[in-house]
């Protein structure tokens, strides 16, 4: 009898608690068995249990006891050990400790994770309906007829697998459609629906404050700052976030009707309602005429890889990463490494969990929703004539601001090819191609500039950060634009013009999901986008969302003018809030 781990043991409660187990093999003269003094330690976690639990032959096929640590252990391999204590017929019972490898784990529970997070929707249509609720009756009655119409993770995952094998197959879309809806509140709107003020005091601070009390954290200043925002985004009260997506404008439109009617029955009240839709002209691209969503994180446990010999990476250049970045309740990326240098003191990193947290914040994720309106003529004009003074084509100086070509072709290995690659070999956007590459060996930024786009926002191996943090830093967007395609010759006021006012103005409903927003969303924003010595003095802001200063300046090594002074910017927050979308249990709880 040789008592075994499992290869892989789950953990729980938030990575404290690790699962042994193992299979029982029973030989003819064994009686039963003891297991005690089980440990399992990862680097400087430990778990141990001194107590013991006896097995018996005929009624037990494996062994399992629950160990606990005051750490968290993180998703990986671990060293296992235990003694057992065997129980032969007619003989004096003898023991022996063993120890084994292990891999731990946590199974994501996808039929309590709102599909949009993992999963996300990717439909062409989505309405974003916020909501002002009513006295707490009223809106626990609102939201008791709306918990099982939420799609899970299961669901949407599910679907957009068989969309996907079916347009494989038959090489065209629609041939299956889904309508989803999905749901989030504020800190005032968990209040509304009666959360007490002691649970409620131990969501972050971040959370608590909202995004528009958060707008010097974030550097939502001058024509960003709320205060500016359009229809009295800026002040009115906004209690819950429900998005609405689908296949086509008319199953959009009519769930939307479905679910206004319903809020009005209960006393709801719709504050505002923003409507989104992929560009009919150029599917997949954002108005200022980029490829967008390319580089999204994988997820542990979620994620299958492409190559099962790399079980940390899902399509090449995709790193999986903990899903406690993006879920509670699960094991995080891994300890804080230290914070990068910067001229201004960075947002602490936020505990994990933030002190004590609610029990049914389990499978929640905080969600960030942003209205950000595009100057596309402003961008495209100051592309076309700053190109011609550093002597590239328009093409790639668009892709030294951006860090991709229009098509999404990479700069990074494209050799400062003056085409789009995208257009000349269309093979590079294949998803074994699109995002195999890194910065290491681009230190200066001599092909994708430092303070390019995607390089500021996700910099991968560069240093700094270093991988290991910038896979902390990680969000799951699940952005769709609004409002009408620039096209010249038209009114300047007019939907398809150069200013359109609200609400037809043009732009981009940006969403993300995260497991912290002061450790990503925010740290993203003001740390990495809007600081010009980040990485490195000299590197420049964002040139396409940084916005805290009034003065910009982006570093072009190699350019004809370095660094290039940018003007005021194109892209403008007009609105948005922080919410935190519940788990479908916790949903149903909140509804009594």
């Amino acid at each position: 009898m040789h008592p075994q781990f499992h290869e892989k043991l789950n953990l729980k409660d938030n990575g404290h608690t690790v699962e042994a187990a193992g299979p029982l093999t029973w030989e003819d003269d064994l009686e039963s068995i003891e297991i005690k003094d089980v440990t399992v330690q990862q680097d400087d976690v430990v778990a141990s249990r001194s107590d013991s639990k006896t097995y018996h032959k005929g009624t037990d096929t494996e062994w399992w006891l629950d160990v606990k640590s005051p750490n968290q252990f993180t998703r990986g391999r671990a060293l296992a050990s235990g003694v057992a204590v065997v129980h032969r017929k007619n003989q004096k019972p003898y023991e022996y400790s063993w120890p084994d490898e292990v891999q731990l784990d946590m199974p994501l529970d996808l039929n309590e994770i709102q599909g949009n997070i993992l999963a996300g929707f990717n439909k062409d249509f989505a309405s974003f309906l916020f909501f002002e609720l009513p006295e707490q009756a009223q809106a626990r009655a609102w939201l008791h007829g709306l918990v099982g119409q939420v799609a899970t993770t299961e669901e949407v995952q599910q679907f957009n697998d068989l969309f996907r094998a079916i347009r494989g197959r038959s090489g065209r879309e629609g041939v299956v459609e889904a309508t989803w809806m999905n749901l989030a509140f504020t800190y005032e709107g968990l209040r509304a629906l009666g959360v007490g003020l002691g649970e409620l005091g131990q969501f972050p601070e971040e959370f608590r404050q909202g995004m528009r009390q958060r707008a010097r954290e974030i550097g939502d200043i001058g024509d960003n700052h709320p205060s500016r925002w359009p229809n009295g985004l800026g002040t009115a009260t906004i209690h819950a976030l429900m998005i609405v997506a689908a296949d086509s404008i008319e199953d959009r439109d009519r769930e939307v009707t479905h679910f206004v009617r319903h809020a009005a029955r209960h006393g709801a009240t719709l504050v505002f309602q923003q409507d989104g839709m992929t560009r009919s002209d150029a599917p997949g691209h954002e108005h200022f005429g980029f490829k967008d969503g390319i580089s999204q994180p994988g997820i542990h446990g979620f994620t299958v890889p492409s190559d099962p010999h790399k079980p940390d990476a899902g399509w090449p250049g995709q790193d999986l990463i903990a899903p406690g970045e993006f879920v509670l309740g699960y094991p995080r990326q891994g300890p804080p490494a230290a914070e990068p240098p910067t001229p201004h003191p960075p947002p602490q990193p936020a505990d994990d969990p933030p002190g004590p947290r609610p029990e049914w914040t389990r499978n929640g994720s905080y969600l960030v929703f942003r209205r950000l309106q595009q100057d596309v003529k402003g961008f495209r004009d100051f592309v076309t004539k700053q190109a011609a003074q550093e002597r590239q084509s328009v093409d790639l100086f668009g892709a030294k601001l951006m860090g991709r070509y229009r098509s999404g072709a990479p700069l990074e290995g494209a050799g400062n090819a003056a085409d789009d690659p995208g257009t000349t070999d269309p093979a590079v956007l294949d998803r074994t191609r699109i995002n195999a590459f890194e910065y290491s060996t681009d230190p200066e930024g001599t092909q994708v500039p430092r303070a390019a786009h995607i390089r500021k926002t996700y910099p991968r191996d560069q240093r700094p950060p270093g991988e290991e943090e910038g896979d902390r830093r990680r969000i799951l967007r699940r952005g769709i634009p609004f409002g009408r395609s620039f096209h010249h010759g038209n009114r300047p006021d007019s939907p398809y013009g150069a200013d359109p006012q609200f609400p037809h103005d043009r732009g981009l409903c940006f969403v993300c999901y995260q497991g912290s927003i002061r450790d990503q969303f925010e740290f993203i924003q003001h740390i990495w986008a809007n600081q010009d010595s980040y990485p490195e003095p000299g590197a420049g802001v964002d040139p396409v969302i940084s916005h805290s200063s009034s003065t910009r300046s982006f570093g072009l090594p190699g350019g004809a003018v370095d660094p290039v002074s940018l003007p005021r910017q194109w892209v403008t927050a007009t609105g948005g809030e922080y919410f935190f979308s519940p788990s479908i249990s916790a949903l149903g709880l909140l509804s009594r």
